[in-house]
């Protein structure tokens, strides 16, 4: 089927404006603004990766969740989720914590593994999600007692 398209030899004049008014300059700063910072967001994505107690463990598991998602097949679900649920079985037999665990310690988990900043452990105060919410949540107690918005 041809289609017939009565615009293909028509050439428009568009001619460039002398000045640029301060709505463009804005316009492509504004657009510059955003590609840079999805580009930084592209960028730091991954280095969450590194904030954890050991990052070489962290970037194997980062490793296996991008494989999996690249060679993910939507028909073998079944077969994943058995595989999975075979390797939890597996992880908490006894065999496992007799040969896999002490090498997997020794890859993953050893003293040199651990995140540069956690070795020393002298004067380094690691707070949980959970530290940081109750810190939060106590400020803001002590925050609305000073208002006086708190009912004793």
């Amino acid at each position: 089927m041809i289609v017939y398209n009565p615009n293909r030899d028509i050439t428009e004049d568009r001619p460039y404006p002398e000045d640029y008014s301060m709505k463009m300059y804005n316009t492509v700063l504004t657009r510059t603004k955003l590609v840079i910072n999805m580009f930084d967001f592209i960028i730091q994505s991954d280095t969450w990766i590194f904030q954890f107690f050991y990052p070489r463990f962290s970037m194997c598991c980062w490793a296996s969740i991008q494989i999996f998602i690249y060679f993910f097949d939507m028909q073998y679900l079944l077969t994943y989720v058995i595989l999975g649920l075979i390797w939890i079985v597996l992880a908490f037999s006894p065999f496992w914590k007799r040969n896999i665990t002490p090498i997997l310690r020794k890859i993953f988990f050893s003293k040199q593994h651990m995140h540069p900043l956690l070795k020393g452990g002298a004067g380094i105060n690691i707070l949980k999600s959970d530290d940081i919410n109750y810190v939060r949540s106590l400020n803001s107690l002590i925050d609305n007692d000073e208002s006086g918005d708190v009912i004793a």
